[in-house]
Protein backbone atom coordinates (compact mmCIF):
# COMPACT_ATOMS: atom_id res chain seq x y z
CA UNK A 1 0.00 0.00 0.00
CA UNK A 2 2.57 2.55 -1.17
CA UNK A 3 0.62 5.73 -1.77
CA UNK A 4 3.66 7.98 -1.85
CA UNK A 5 4.31 7.37 -5.54
CA UNK A 6 2.15 9.32 -8.00
CA UNK A 7 1.04 6.16 -9.82
CA UNK A 8 -0.20 4.49 -6.63
CA UNK A 9 -2.24 7.28 -5.01
CA UNK A 10 -5.91 6.40 -5.69
CA UNK A 11 -8.10 9.04 -7.31
CA UNK A 12 -11.06 8.16 -5.09
CA UNK A 13 -9.21 8.78 -1.83
CA UNK A 14 -11.51 9.16 1.20
CA UNK A 15 -11.12 9.95 4.87
CA UNK A 16 -11.82 6.30 5.74
CA UNK A 17 -9.18 4.94 3.39
CA UNK A 18 -6.58 7.37 4.73
CA UNK A 19 -7.43 6.45 8.33
CA UNK A 20 -7.08 2.76 7.50
CA UNK A 21 -3.74 3.52 5.86
CA UNK A 22 -2.47 5.41 8.96
CA UNK A 23 -3.74 2.66 11.30
CA UNK A 24 -1.92 0.04 9.26
CA UNK A 25 1.39 1.95 9.34
CA UNK A 26 1.10 2.69 13.08
CA UNK A 27 1.79 -1.00 13.80
CA UNK A 28 5.38 -0.68 12.57
CA UNK A 29 6.16 3.07 12.65
CA UNK A 30 6.67 5.62 15.41
CA UNK A 31 4.39 8.72 15.47
CA UNK A 32 7.07 11.02 14.04
CA UNK A 33 7.45 8.70 11.05
CA UNK A 34 3.68 8.61 10.59
CA UNK A 35 3.58 12.39 10.45
CA UNK A 36 6.24 12.43 7.74
CA UNK A 37 4.35 9.87 5.66
CA UNK A 38 1.06 11.72 6.11
CA UNK A 39 2.70 14.98 5.11
CA UNK A 40 3.96 13.41 1.88
CA UNK A 41 0.54 11.91 1.22
CA UNK A 42 -1.14 15.31 1.67
CA UNK A 43 1.26 16.84 -0.81
CA UNK A 44 0.59 14.11 -3.41
CA UNK A 45 -3.19 14.28 -2.97
CA UNK A 46 -3.22 18.06 -3.39
CA UNK A 47 -0.89 18.03 -6.39
CA UNK A 48 -2.49 15.12 -8.28
CA UNK A 49 -6.18 15.36 -7.43
CA UNK A 50 -6.55 18.79 -5.79
CA UNK A 51 -7.76 17.09 -2.59
CA UNK A 52 -6.98 18.94 0.63
CA UNK A 53 -6.45 16.38 3.40
CA UNK A 54 -6.56 19.15 6.01
CA UNK A 55 -10.15 20.13 5.21
CA UNK A 56 -13.62 18.69 5.77
CA UNK A 57 -13.97 15.13 7.01
CA UNK A 58 -10.23 14.55 6.55
CA UNK A 59 -9.72 16.35 9.89
CA UNK A 60 -10.51 12.97 11.45
CA UNK A 61 -7.14 11.76 10.18
CA UNK A 62 -5.31 14.34 12.27
CA UNK A 63 -7.43 13.39 15.29
CA UNK A 64 -6.51 9.73 14.77
CA UNK A 65 -2.83 10.59 14.54
CA UNK A 66 -3.06 12.67 17.73
CA UNK A 67 -4.67 9.72 19.53
CA UNK A 68 -1.90 7.39 18.32
CA UNK A 69 0.75 9.82 19.56
CA UNK A 70 -0.93 10.08 22.95
CA UNK A 71 -1.12 6.30 23.36
CA UNK A 72 2.43 5.72 22.16
CA UNK A 73 5.25 5.20 24.66
CA UNK A 74 7.84 6.25 22.12
CA UNK A 75 9.94 9.20 23.27
CA UNK A 76 11.49 11.08 20.32
CA UNK A 77 15.24 11.54 20.62
CA UNK A 78 16.32 15.14 20.58
CA UNK A 79 19.77 15.82 19.17
CA UNK A 80 22.21 17.25 21.68
CA UNK A 81 23.58 20.75 21.23
CA UNK A 82 27.02 22.29 21.75
CA UNK A 83 27.56 25.21 24.08
CA UNK A 84 29.25 28.35 22.79
CA UNK A 85 32.40 27.46 24.76
CA UNK A 86 32.47 23.92 23.37
CA UNK A 87 32.08 25.16 19.81
CA UNK A 88 34.88 27.70 20.23
CA UNK A 89 37.15 25.03 21.73
CA UNK A 90 36.36 22.59 18.93
CA UNK A 91 37.52 25.07 16.29
CA UNK A 92 40.95 25.14 17.93
CA UNK A 93 41.17 21.33 17.68
CA UNK A 94 40.72 21.26 13.89
CA UNK A 95 43.36 22.38 11.43
CA UNK A 96 42.80 24.85 8.58
CA UNK A 97 43.40 22.27 5.90
CA UNK A 98 42.03 19.05 4.45
CA UNK A 99 38.87 17.52 5.86
CA UNK A 100 39.24 19.56 9.06
CA UNK A 101 38.61 22.79 7.17
CA UNK A 102 35.34 21.60 5.64
CA UNK A 103 34.28 20.41 9.12
CA UNK A 104 34.76 23.97 10.35
CA UNK A 105 32.81 25.35 7.39
CA UNK A 106 29.88 23.03 8.12
CA UNK A 107 29.98 24.09 11.78
CA UNK A 108 29.88 27.77 10.81
CA UNK A 109 27.09 27.45 8.24
CA UNK A 110 25.07 24.96 10.28
CA UNK A 111 25.04 26.97 13.50
CA UNK A 112 24.70 30.40 11.85
CA UNK A 113 21.92 29.47 9.44
CA UNK A 114 19.76 27.77 12.12
CA UNK A 115 18.92 25.39 9.31
CA UNK A 116 18.41 21.71 8.74
CA UNK A 117 20.77 19.45 6.80
CA UNK A 118 18.64 19.78 3.66
CA UNK A 119 18.96 23.57 3.95
CA UNK A 120 22.71 23.92 3.94
CA UNK A 121 23.15 21.00 1.56
CA UNK A 122 21.14 23.03 -0.97
CA UNK A 123 23.54 26.00 -0.79
CA UNK A 124 25.29 26.44 -4.13
CA UNK A 125 28.59 28.23 -4.75
CA UNK A 126 26.73 31.05 -6.48
CA UNK A 127 24.67 31.57 -3.31
CA UNK A 128 27.72 32.55 -1.25
CA UNK A 129 28.86 36.15 -1.62
CA UNK A 130 31.73 37.85 0.19
CA UNK A 131 30.65 41.44 0.87
CA UNK A 132 33.99 43.08 1.64
CA UNK A 133 32.45 46.54 2.04
CA UNK A 134 30.15 45.45 4.86
CA UNK A 135 32.59 42.86 6.22
CA UNK A 136 30.30 39.87 6.02
CA UNK A 137 29.49 36.80 3.99
CA UNK A 138 25.95 36.77 2.57
CA UNK A 139 24.58 33.26 2.03
CA UNK A 140 21.23 32.35 0.48
CA UNK A 141 19.39 29.08 1.11
CA UNK A 142 17.18 28.12 -1.84
CA UNK A 143 14.25 25.76 -1.38
CA UNK A 144 13.26 23.27 -4.12
CA UNK A 145 11.03 24.77 -6.81
CA UNK A 146 8.06 22.56 -5.87
CA UNK A 147 8.13 23.95 -2.30
CA UNK A 148 8.41 27.63 -3.16
CA UNK A 149 5.55 29.98 -2.55
CA UNK A 150 4.33 28.58 0.77
CA UNK A 151 4.85 30.31 4.09
CA UNK A 152 7.15 27.63 5.48
CA UNK A 153 9.22 27.07 2.34
CA UNK A 154 10.86 30.18 1.01
CA UNK A 155 14.34 31.37 0.13
CA UNK A 156 16.27 32.70 3.10
CA UNK A 157 19.42 34.79 3.43
CA UNK A 158 21.70 34.86 6.46
CA UNK A 159 24.99 36.61 7.24
CA UNK A 160 28.29 35.38 8.65
CA UNK A 161 30.24 38.17 10.38
CA UNK A 162 33.16 37.50 12.74
CA UNK A 163 36.73 37.93 11.48
CA UNK A 164 37.83 34.33 12.09
CA UNK A 165 34.73 32.85 10.46
CA UNK A 166 35.15 35.08 7.39
CA UNK A 167 38.83 34.12 7.17
CA UNK A 168 37.94 30.41 7.17
CA UNK A 169 35.25 30.89 4.51
CA UNK A 170 37.67 32.81 2.27
CA UNK A 171 40.31 30.09 2.71
CA UNK A 172 37.80 27.37 1.85
CA UNK A 173 36.56 29.21 -1.26
CA UNK A 174 40.13 29.61 -2.50
CA UNK A 175 40.65 25.83 -2.33
CA UNK A 176 37.55 24.78 -4.26
CA UNK A 177 38.89 23.51 -7.57
CA UNK A 178 35.76 24.23 -9.63
CA UNK A 179 33.66 26.95 -8.00
CA UNK A 180 30.30 25.61 -9.08
CA UNK A 181 27.57 23.28 -7.90
CA UNK A 182 27.08 22.52 -4.20
CA UNK A 183 29.10 24.73 -1.86
CA UNK A 184 29.89 22.10 0.78
CA UNK A 185 32.23 19.53 -0.77
CA UNK A 186 34.34 16.60 0.39
CA UNK A 187 38.11 16.92 0.46
CA UNK A 188 39.95 14.91 -2.19
CA UNK A 189 43.29 13.75 -0.77
CA UNK A 190 44.90 13.09 -4.18
CA UNK A 191 44.11 16.47 -5.74
CA UNK A 192 44.26 18.45 -2.49
CA UNK A 193 41.04 20.24 -3.45
CA UNK A 194 37.38 20.15 -2.52
CA UNK A 195 35.64 18.48 -5.45
CA UNK A 196 32.83 16.03 -4.74
CA UNK A 197 29.55 17.22 -3.23
CA UNK A 198 29.04 16.13 0.38
CA UNK A 199 25.91 14.04 0.95
CA UNK A 200 23.37 13.95 3.76
CA UNK A 201 25.16 11.10 5.53
CA UNK A 202 28.50 12.93 5.55
CA UNK A 203 26.90 16.13 6.84
CA UNK A 204 25.11 14.19 9.57
CA UNK A 205 28.38 12.64 10.80
CA UNK A 206 30.27 15.92 11.32
CA UNK A 207 28.64 16.84 14.69
CA UNK A 208 29.67 13.39 15.98
CA UNK A 209 33.25 14.17 14.90
CA UNK A 210 33.10 17.45 16.82
CA UNK A 211 31.78 15.68 19.93
CA UNK A 212 34.49 13.02 19.68
CA UNK A 213 37.27 15.61 19.41
CA UNK A 214 35.85 17.35 22.50
CA UNK A 215 35.67 14.01 24.37
CA UNK A 216 31.98 14.60 25.09
CA UNK A 217 29.89 11.69 26.41
CA UNK A 218 27.58 9.89 23.97
CA UNK A 219 28.84 11.47 20.72
CA UNK A 220 26.30 9.34 18.83
CA UNK A 221 23.58 11.64 20.19
CA UNK A 222 24.92 14.51 18.08
CA UNK A 223 23.52 14.77 14.55
CA UNK A 224 22.84 17.30 11.81
CA UNK A 225 20.01 18.75 13.91
CA UNK A 226 22.60 19.63 16.57
CA UNK A 227 23.70 22.66 14.54
CA UNK A 228 20.17 24.10 14.54
CA UNK A 229 19.83 23.59 18.28
CA UNK A 230 23.34 24.93 18.93
CA UNK A 231 22.70 28.12 16.95
CA UNK A 232 19.34 28.72 18.64
CA UNK A 233 20.86 28.17 22.10
CA UNK A 234 23.77 30.55 21.46
CA UNK A 235 21.41 33.17 19.99
CA UNK A 236 19.04 33.15 22.98
CA UNK A 237 21.90 33.16 25.49
CA UNK A 238 23.10 36.35 23.82
CA UNK A 239 19.72 38.07 24.12
CA UNK A 240 17.87 37.30 20.85
CA UNK A 241 14.11 37.68 21.33
CA UNK A 242 11.51 34.99 20.50
CA UNK A 243 10.17 36.80 17.38
CA UNK A 244 13.72 37.32 16.07
CA UNK A 245 14.60 33.68 16.71
CA UNK A 246 11.41 32.48 15.03
CA UNK A 247 12.21 34.53 11.92
CA UNK A 248 15.85 33.41 11.85
CA UNK A 249 14.98 29.73 12.30
CA UNK A 250 11.94 29.85 9.97
CA UNK A 251 9.68 28.20 12.56
CA UNK A 252 6.00 28.20 11.60
CA UNK A 253 4.89 28.84 15.20
CA UNK A 254 6.48 30.43 18.27
CA UNK A 255 6.41 27.21 20.32
CA UNK A 256 10.00 26.12 19.69
CA UNK A 257 11.50 29.66 19.95
CA UNK A 258 9.72 30.21 23.27
CA UNK A 259 11.19 26.98 24.64
CA UNK A 260 14.70 28.16 23.74
CA UNK A 261 13.99 31.53 25.39
CA UNK A 262 12.74 29.85 28.58
CA UNK A 263 15.88 27.70 28.82
CA UNK A 264 18.32 30.49 27.93
CA UNK A 265 20.87 31.84 30.41
CA UNK A 266 19.41 35.34 29.95
CA UNK A 267 15.90 34.24 30.92
CA UNK A 268 17.01 32.15 33.89
CA UNK A 269 19.26 34.95 35.13
CA UNK A 270 16.35 37.40 34.98
CA UNK A 271 14.22 34.99 37.01
CA UNK A 272 17.01 34.56 39.55
CA UNK A 273 17.48 38.33 39.86
CA UNK A 274 13.78 38.93 40.53
CA UNK A 275 13.78 36.24 43.24
CA UNK A 276 16.88 37.37 45.12
CA UNK A 277 16.40 37.56 48.89
CA UNK A 278 17.54 40.81 50.45
CA UNK A 279 19.65 39.09 53.11
CA UNK A 280 21.91 41.19 55.32
CA UNK A 281 25.42 39.74 55.50
CA UNK A 282 27.04 39.38 58.91
CA UNK A 283 30.37 41.07 58.47
CA UNK A 284 32.37 44.03 59.75
CA UNK A 285 30.43 46.48 57.60
CA UNK A 286 26.91 45.45 58.65
CA UNK A 287 24.91 47.85 60.91
CA UNK A 288 24.83 45.34 63.76
CA UNK A 289 28.56 44.73 63.66
CA UNK A 290 29.29 48.44 63.34
CA UNK A 291 27.10 49.14 66.36
CA UNK A 292 28.83 46.29 68.21
CA UNK A 293 32.24 47.79 67.53
CA UNK A 294 31.09 51.24 68.62
CA UNK A 295 29.65 49.85 71.85
CA UNK A 296 32.85 47.95 72.68
CA UNK A 297 34.91 51.07 72.03
CA UNK A 298 32.62 53.15 74.21
CA UNK A 299 32.62 50.54 76.96
CA UNK A 300 36.41 50.15 77.02
CA UNK A 301 37.10 53.01 79.57
CA UNK A 302 34.40 51.69 81.87
CA UNK A 303 35.76 48.18 81.61
CA UNK A 304 39.30 49.36 82.29
CA UNK A 305 38.09 51.32 85.29
CA UNK A 306 36.92 48.09 86.87
CA UNK A 307 40.62 47.20 87.24
CA UNK A 308 39.98 43.58 86.38
CA UNK A 309 43.05 41.38 86.53
CA UNK A 310 41.30 38.40 84.97
CA UNK A 311 41.15 38.14 81.14
CA UNK A 312 38.06 36.00 81.48
CA UNK A 313 36.33 38.60 83.65
CA UNK A 314 37.35 41.28 81.13
CA UNK A 315 35.67 39.33 78.33
CA UNK A 316 32.65 38.76 80.50
CA UNK A 317 32.23 42.44 81.29
CA UNK A 318 32.72 43.44 77.65
CA UNK A 319 30.17 40.86 76.55
CA UNK A 320 27.76 42.12 79.18
CA UNK A 321 28.05 45.71 77.98
CA UNK A 322 27.24 44.70 74.40
CA UNK A 323 24.54 42.10 75.01
CA UNK A 324 22.65 44.39 77.30
CA UNK A 325 22.14 46.74 74.30
CA UNK A 326 21.73 44.01 71.65
CA UNK A 327 19.57 41.16 72.98
CA UNK A 328 19.35 39.58 69.49
CA UNK A 329 23.06 39.76 68.71
CA UNK A 330 24.73 36.70 67.20
CA UNK A 331 27.15 36.56 70.17
CA UNK A 332 24.35 35.09 72.27
CA UNK A 333 24.88 31.91 70.25
CA UNK A 334 28.57 32.16 69.41
CA UNK A 335 30.09 33.19 72.77
CA UNK A 336 31.67 30.45 74.95
CA UNK A 337 29.09 29.04 77.35
CA UNK A 338 31.01 29.76 80.56
CA UNK A 339 31.69 33.36 79.48
CA UNK A 340 28.06 33.83 78.50
CA UNK A 341 26.89 32.40 81.83
CA UNK A 342 29.04 34.84 83.79
CA UNK A 343 27.81 37.73 81.64
CA UNK A 344 24.18 36.78 82.32
CA UNK A 345 24.87 36.52 86.05
CA UNK A 346 26.54 39.92 85.95
CA UNK A 347 23.49 41.40 84.20
CA UNK A 348 21.21 39.82 86.80
CA UNK A 349 23.22 41.26 89.63
CA UNK A 350 23.19 44.76 88.09
CA UNK A 351 19.55 44.64 87.09
CA UNK A 352 20.30 44.96 83.36
CA UNK A 353 18.46 43.30 80.50
CA UNK A 354 17.75 39.65 81.16
CA UNK A 355 18.08 37.20 78.27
Amino acid sequence: MDWLRPSTVPAGITDTSVMNFVSHLSKTMVPSGLRSVLSALKHQALELFNIDLNAGSFCKVNQLLAAIEKASEHVPRAAKAFTEEQLSTAFTLFSDDGADLVHKIVGIIGSRSLGRISDYKSIACEDVHDNELRERFEIVIHKPVKQRGSKRHRDFEFFVTGNEERRLLKLYVSKIQAYEGQFIKNFNVKSGHYVQNMGIHGLNEIPKIFATRLNLPNPEKFSGQSWRRTGATIATNNGLSAPQLQAAGRWASNTAPNLYIEKSDVSRLQVAKTMELKLMPVDSTSPVQTSFTQDVTAAAPAIESKSSNSAETYKCVMLHEVLANHPDHFLWKSAPEHILKKAVNLMDSRGDFKR
